[in-house]
């Protein structure tokens, strides 16, 4: 987020809320770079769990809410049935082996946080209740977290599913 603290017909003067390491919180840009910017409504002082919840859906406050989100190791992040999961390059407790078993004791998946373990769990409930297939698309660029996502995935559908992956 950036407040104006000046403008010229030619510049405008940005102070941002926040800034990381070694990045100045002050810039300027050109006015026609300005007027193309959207503006942030809404509270944004107390991120959401769900993007869906926010007051205005746009790039800035979607942004804004995941990188608050993230700070706080808050890596997951809903847009309706949809789950966004930010790379945080190390071990989490919302991933421990402990978290799942808290989530596994939880009965209805609606009130379980944004969360991988979520995702798994609805699509297994899913599989049982329609007896249809069901997926779970992981995507993402290199380094992204695909391959950790994966692997949670599937230790929750092991679990749910009372597998030990091994066969007799």
């Amino acid at each position: 987020l950036c407040t104006v603290e000046g403008s010229t017909d030619s510049e405008v003067n940005l102070l941002r809320a926040h800034a990381p390491d070694g990045v100045s919180t002050k810039t300027t840009i050109t006015m026609e770079a300005y007027k193309k910017l959207t503006p942030v409504t809404g509270d944004m002082s107390v991120p959401v769990h769900d993007l869906c919840l926010l007051e205005d859906v746009n790039t800035a406050s979607l942004l804004y809410t995941l990188r608050q989100r993230y700070a706080v190791d808050d890596i997951y992040t809903a847009i309706g049935p949809i789950l966004i999961a930010v790379n945080p390059y190390k071990m989490l407790e919302c991933c421990s082996a402990e978290t799942l078993a808290s989530m596994m004791e939880e009965e209805d998946v609606e009130k379980l946080p944004p969360h991988v373990f979520k995702i798994a769990k609805a699509a297994y409930a899913s599989m049982c209740r329609t007896g249809g297939a069901q997926s779970v698309l992981i995507s993402g660029e290199s380094g992204a977290g695909k391959t950790e996502t994966a692997k949670l995935t599937m230790n929750v559908l092991a679990e749910v599913s009372q597998s030990s992956g091994k066969t007799t």
